[in-house]
């Protein structure tokens, strides 16, 4: 679990989530609008009866034949059907990759992973990080199992562009999310131009991307590799991939981690009000990023300014507000080799959320704002999206998450949204709320998607592991989840940061104790991280 270059890892996949994960979904309100006119909704037949389990008599297992493919990993593809309610159509293609079990005599069985997004390839993090991330026990007794989700990496996945050269063409001037007027008509045309690109190229694909279909896919998978039950770890939108095998499969399940929760009764659907008309917002992931810079603001000032250089320039907080002021109203240039770079309010924002993900980051995301207090914009310039390389929107993210959430019904409603949502959680308000906008007029929605129940007795309770202080998925989504599933085991991480790997030996350890022996840590657990963000 530890080693010298175990922080490098984790950083770069933080920012590999940052400039691929977050920023494709934050767009404005008219583009909601223009999309609405210029690109029509692709429908499939709406569902009149629940879908059933995935079962042989539906569908065709697949069979598995495993290639080495470098590294000590063995990957395969695999053909599974494109519509559940059509098992013996048209398929789709997922790959899949294997890190075997260090010790096959002691092995238990398969260890399925997701590193969420959802768009993130678990193909990719399985061979990138799986050493790094679980313990030596956990490693010697499973083989760690990554599917990419259809639609996503090397899965069928989500094509918008013909080419990289024209995705970065058309990211090129496209605002990480409205700030002003001029933002928004930029974002208008934008938007409806990504609903038509992705429509020409993907439409056939779109309605059926949900995270049930996804759930169905990996349970045909766990009997081609012939595990009588799955065991399961879900990072962030992993949980929701996990919450929802479990409610669909109760009696399939050996072992479910769910890490940085999502709750699944807030996720899909809207609720009364303008902050429960976008998923997000009803998630609370604005409350969770507001609390956690709070506790960046404190703990920088706490730490002074010898450890902390934000705290140079006066209270953090305080700073901070001028910061943000300043760049709404008057942005900067930055040249860079890649080209000039604008640093203004939304990328100041937007670049300090994606840095709470992880208290190791906290040092510095100081010395990056700190100089930029001081008329520097070159550190924040250089860690922002690379757009000359097509880093700033992903479409693969965007169809999973538009197959399955409802928003707003009509898009002139969001600028209202963003205002409420800024009056609760300054800041991370707006940010949150243009995360889902792109969804309001997406065009393609799965009929198949699964809205519950979420109480299904699992045949082993699952573990939730959530941090006090989450900027994305906030504590009080596992406190709801636990209330949810029967039996299930609250443990808590009382620090900071989204997802709990590599900040907490306590927490591995309950992990691996559970995956291996299934037993829970004792109700009320609380482990404490192994450092603190200035220490």
């Amino acid at each position: 679990m530890s080693g010298h270059a175990a922080p490098d890892m984790v950083d770069c996949m933080t920012h590999y989530r940052f400039t691929r994960t977050r920023l494709g979904v934050w767009l404005g309100a008219l583009a909601m609008c223009l999309t609405a006119i210029t690109s029509p909704r692709i429908t499939a037949q709406a569902a009149t009866q629940p879908v059933p389990p995935v079962s042989p008599a539906m569908s065709v297992v697949p069979a598995l034949s495993w290639a080495d493919c470098g590294g000590g990993f063995q990957c395969a593809t695999v053909a599974v059907p494109l519509d559940y309610r059509q098992p013996q159509g048209r398929t789709i293609t997922l790959s899949v990759i294997k890190r075997p079990a260090d010790e096959p005599s002691r092995r238990l069985g398969s260890l399925f992973v997701n590193p969420g997004g959802p768009g993130i390839s678990a193909v990719a993090t399985v061979r990138l990080a799986a050493g790094l991330i679980y313990t030596p026990e956990v490693l010697a007794r499973f083989d760690i199992i990554g599917m990419d989700p259809r639609g996503v990496g090397g899965s069928t996945p989500i094509r918008c562009y013909d080419s990289t050269e024209e995705e970065a063409a058309f990211e090129s001037d496209y605002p990480m999310f409205p700030v002003t007027r001029d933002d928004s008509a930029r974002s208008a045309a934008k938007a409806a131009d990504l609903a038509n690109r992705c429509r020409a190229r993907s439409g056939w694909e779109l309605t059926h991307l949900s995270t049930a279909n996804v759930a169905r896919d990996m349970d045909l998978l766990r009997q081609a590799i012939g595990d009588p039950k799955l065991s399961y770890v879900g990072y962030s939108y992993g949980s929701y991939l996990g919450e929802t095998y479990a409610a669909m499969f109760p009696n399939r399940v050996a072992a479910v981690v769910l890490d940085s929760v999502i709750d699944p009764t807030r996720y899909a659907t809207r609720l009364p009000g303008l902050l429960g008309s976008m998923p997000f917002l009803r998630e609370g992931s604005d409350l969770g990023a507001a609390d956690t810079l709070a506790e960046f603001h404190n703990a920088c000032r706490d730490a002074g300014a010898n450890k902390c250089p934000f705290a140079a320039n006066g209270n953090p907080a305080e700073t901070f507000a001028r910061l943000a002021e300043q760049l709404r109203q008057h942005p900067v240039t930055v040249d860079t080799p890649s080209g000039p770079v604008r640093v203004g309010y939304a990328e100041l924002v937007s670049y300090t959320v994606s840095q709470l993900y992880a208290a190791r980051n906290w040092p510095r995301l100081a010395a990056t704002l700190h100089a930029l207090a001081g008329g520097d914009a070159a550190p924040i310039a250089a860690q922002l999206p690379d757009r000359s390389a097509g880093q700033l929107i992903d479409e693969q993210q965007l169809g999973v998450l538009c197959s399955e959430v409802d928003t707003v019904d009509n898009p002139f409603l969001l600028p209202a949204v963003a205002r409420a949502a800024e009056q609760r959680s300054p800041y991370a308000g707006a940010m949150w709320t243009y995360a889902g906008a792109q969804c309001v007029n997406w065009p393609g929605h799965d009929p198949d998607r699964y809205l519950g129940p979420w109480t299904a007795r699992t045949a082993t309770p699952a573990l939730i592991v959530n941090s006090r202080h989450d900027p994305a998925t906030p504590y009080r989504n596992a406190q709801a989840l636990q209330r949810l599933m029967p039996g299930s085991r609250l443990l808590t991480h009382n620090g900071w940061g989204h997802e709990t790997v590599l900040v907490s030996s306590c927490v591995d350890h309950a992990v691996e104790r559970y995956l291996t022996e299934h037993q829970l840590p004792a109700p009320g657990a609380v482990c404490q991280p192994d450092s603190q963000p200035f220490g």
